[in-house]
């Protein structure tokens, strides 16, 4: 099974979903960057694949901490932090093993105008 998404920063791929989880491969656009987000529920591990990855955390307005990852290395990230990923210097590939709440995203800015 393996589900396309475009997104204006690139693309994901859906590689699974069942037993509670699900597995994306994605694919971060040189110097693009997700929306600003978070999750009600939803936990996410980030396993880098290829390139390098800032993972910036927000609190009360504010970049509280950044997250540097190369190939290999990995982050998780639990319900209700708010983040955002960015590709530095070169596309980057990770895996994004989450459990199954594919629509839980709520937007809290966004470089293409998305809500």
């Amino acid at each position: 099974m393996e589900i396309t998404t475009n997104k204006p920063w690139g693309r994901e791929v859906l590689l699974y979903q069942g037993s509670g989880y699900a597995v994306k491969r994605i694919h971060l656009n040189e110097s693009n960057q997700t929306s600003l987000h978070y999750h009600e529920v939803k936990h996410e591990t980030i396993l880098m694949l290829k390139g390098k990855l800032r993972i910036e955390i927000q609190e009360s307005g504010k970049v509280a901490s950044e997250i540097f990852l190369a190939s290999g290395e990995h982050f998780c990230i639990s319900p209700k932090i708010i983040h955002r990923m960015r590709s530095i210097g070169e596309d980057s590939i990770y895996f994004e093993a989450q459990t199954d709440h594919l629509d839980d995203v709520i937007r809290i800015s966004d470089d293409f105008g998305r809500n």
